[in-house]
Formats: C-alpha cells, structure tokens, sequence
C-alpha cells in the first residue's frame, strides 16, 4: 500500500488518476520549489518511483499481486519486488564519547532515511537528514545525561527512537577501552582559574600549579609590605598567613589529582617543615594522560 499512499490515492484509481496525481505532487515537491531541501528532495525521488511502478499497468498489476499475497516473503535482493520498505530508519545515531566531564564539547551524529520529521532530544527538530551537532556539557550534578532522536514521516505509522545515555565521569572507574575511545574528545578548562585557590576539584598541570605558587607567595611578599607599621600588623600578617596555606593546600589537592595519589596526602602540608619540600614533589611528577575521576589531562 505504500506505493499508493506516497501518490496519495486509493488502490482503485485509474491509471489517469494517477498520472494527474503524479504531476501535482512532483510539482508540490519538486527542488527547484523548496530551494533544494533535503527532506523534499527525497520525497520527490518516492513519488516518481511510485509512479514508475503504478503508472505501468503490467507493474502495477505485480504490485498489486503481491499486497493481495499477503503470505509471500519478499526480499531486498529481489530486482522484480516492487514493494521496499518506505518506513523510516535511523542508519546511524552516534557519540563521540561514552562518558563526560563538564567542559566536553560532545559531538553527535545522525544518518536517517524515509522521514519527514526528526526530533533530537533535547535540542529539538532539524531540517536535515544527515548531520551533526555539537554540545558543550556545563551541567555539575547530573549523573548522566540522555539523548534521543525520534524519526517519522507522513506516509507510515512506524516511529523511530533511538537513546544514547552519557555517564558522568567523575563517578565512574575507567576501562582500558573507555580511555581508548577518548582520542576524538574535544574540552576545556570549564573551572575559572580563581576557584583552583579556595575549592580542591578538577586537576592542575605543573605550569598551572607552579604560577599558583608564585601567585600565593607574592600574595605573601605584598601583604608583608603593606601592612608594616600597622597598629593591627600581626593580626593581619597572621590571616594572610593562614589564606596561603589555605589556597596552597587547594592547589596541592589538584595537583595531586592530576598525578593519580590519593587527595588525602595534602594534609602533609599541614606540616609546616615538609610544605616546600611537598611543593618540590608536586612540581616534579608529571601528571597523567588519561581521564580521571577528578576530570581530564589539565590543558596547560
């Protein structure tokens, strides 16, 4: 029945019904009249091959044979079957990643034929289709994130679905293959660079931790200078004693993030003799390539 569904007539239409129907819907949905679009474009493909096969009268009586038949199996092989499948079909719906951090520019492809009408969840409908979409993750709390594509056309009652769910990295343990299909990850350092000195999430390279030092010990150095001769000097110089060791101890956790120990060993900087030569260790190791609980290789 699709074949007369796609001309929009009845199975009892004479052959100078179709041919009028045919003219009409290949004009409706002819490229030069929708500026090439993808979807009319595929539409006016079906029609014409609808019309190849009802507006022959020794097809169409074929075809008519085989919709009576209704036990016959059918092939796609098969070069003298004039009955393909016309309902739609997601051919591929893809992620680039398996799992996420936020900062993560996701990558999702789909390939769709026979449809009309496509949904992607949450971004909503697209014209195309085949094509991509680009998501960056800014979501902190969500355990996984879910996408879905819905595809359907006018012509058939079947409906399409498709979910592709996320993980959220930090609360997952890596596989070998995990970290392996990581190659096409595309992310960013989504952490302003002031909240590395007062919260100890997310990872530091030894660039960033080393400027952090600096930062904290000219902090040091300036609060010195200016309050000198201050009614209130040893309070103040005390404070801004106890804010550097705090933001050091921040910085350490993320540093130790990124060279894969435990985040606990950062109370050793509350040990003032051992504080430099933590700081030392710190900047020798090197961190790790791959993704972490703690989030993925720092970029600087």
């Amino acid at each position: 029945m699709r074949y007369y569904q796609l001309l929009e007539i009845n199975p009892s239409a004479s052959q100078e019904e179709i041919k009028r129907k045919f003219r009409h819907l290949s004009k409706l949905y002819h490229p030069d009249k929708n500026n090439g679009n993808s979807i009319y474009l595929n539409k006016f493909y079906e029609i014409i091959e609808a019309y190849e096969v009802l507006g022959n009268p020794e097809k169409r009586r074929y075809y008519d044979e085989l919709l009576i038949n209704k036990k016959s199996n059918y092939t796609t092989n098969k070069q003298e079957s004039y009955a393909p499948d016309y309902s739609p079909r997601i051919v591929d719906f893809y992620c680039n990643q398996t799992f996420y951090f936020v900062g993560d520019h996701i990558l999702l492809t789909w390939d769709c034929k026979n449809a009309d009408y496509i949904q992607i969840f949450p971004f909503g409908y697209v014209d195309v289709l085949k094509g991509q979409i680009r998501y960056k993750i800014k979501k902190w709390d969500t355990k996984e994130l879910t996408f879905e594509i819905v595809v359907k056309n006018s012509y058939s009652s079947t409906v399409a679905r498709k979910k592709i769910v996320l993980k959220n990295g930090s609360e997952l343990a890596f596989s070998a293959q995990e970290i392996k299909n990581e190659k096409e990850v595309v992310y960013e350092n989504i952490m302003p660079w002031g909240v590395g000195f007062i919260a100890p999430f997310g990872r530091s390279s030894r660039k960033d931790y080393l400027i952090r030092l600096v930062v904290i010990f000219l902090f040091l150095v300036i609060s010195v200078v200016k309050f000198s001769g201050n009614e209130h000097t040893e309070k103040l110089i005390s404070l801004c004693y106890v804010m550097a060791i705090y933001a050091f101890m921040m910085c350490s956790s993320r540093r130790l993030h990124d060279i894969g120990w435990n985040s606990l060993w950062v109370f050793l900087t509350f040990i003032p003799i051992i504080n430099v030569g933590m700081g030392i260790v710190l900047l020798l190791y090197k961190g790790l390539d791959v993704p972490t609980k703690h989030g993925r290789k720092p970029l600087f």
